[in-house]
């Protein structure tokens, strides 16, 4: 996306330990050249994930320690779009929580379009149910006039969170999941785009995946789910 309204396609990432990186596009339109990555900001401090800890309970059970403490986890996944309806591009970050939940992370821009600057994280209780390292995307999906959000997650499935209330004050119900005809089960680690690929006015859907079957055999692909 052009995240600084300079005309060019620009890239923001997330990564494994929870940094979000920037690469601006020196380039051109039609030829794209990206510089090299920097680490982005929120609140005037470089964006750092803190991994989970874990501890052995008296039941011989490791689960994860509570950690109120800290907001910014690790495997960021993140879409960016203009959230709060300001007209300036926000930053949705996916996660696993220090605290070894899984939630969505609101970096809201509090600079210029220009020159974005994001303000330090608030986390978005959209989520009802318990959902492996979600993967948002905000889009109508279905046609109301209202931002939804999809999720892809680590597991075998994209889920559809459908925004009951307004743009301005967005509810969300349930995560429902959405049938992907002919996906195969293998297939984990979804990542998503929302498009529409064939030009026919509906908004059809790319999955990235990842797929294991033993140390001999793995990989990933895109799939393509057309909207009927």
């Amino acid at each position: 996306m052009d995240f600084n309204n300079d005309g060019l396609k620009d890239l923001v990432a997330g990564d494994t330990e929870g940094n979000i990186w920037f690469f601006k596009n020196i380039g051109t339109a039609k030829e794209p050249k990206l510089a090299a990555g920097v680490k982005m900001e929120a609140g005037g401090k470089v964006i750092k994930g803190v991994g989970i800890k874990v501890e052995k309970g008296a039941d011989g059970n490791y689960r994860a320690v509570p950690n109120k403490k800290e907001v910014i986890g690790t495997y960021s996944k993140l879409h960016v779009t203009d959230w709060d309806g300001d007209g300036l591009l926000d930053v949705l970050v996916g996660q696993d929580s220090p605290g070894g939940q899984s939630n969505i992370l609101f970096y809201r821009n509090v600079g210029t379009a220009k020159e974005p600057k994001l303000a330090e994280p608030a986390m978005l209780d959209i989520l009802k149910q318990r959902m492996s390292r979600p993967s948002p995307y905000v889009v109508d999906w279905d046609g109301d006039g209202k931002q939804d959000v999809l999720l892809g997650t680590d597991a075998n499935e994209v889920m559809f969170l459908k925004n009951n209330g307004t743009n301005e004050k967005p509810e969300f119900a349930a995560a429902e999941k959405i049938e992907l005809p002919g996906f195969d089960p293998k297939c984990y680690r979804c990542r998503i785009a929302v498009v529409d690929w064939n030009n026919d006015g509906k908004l059809d859907l790319l999955v990235g995946t990842f797929f294991s079957e033993g140390q001999n055999k793995m990989g990933g692909n895109v799939w393509l789910f057309l909207r009927k």
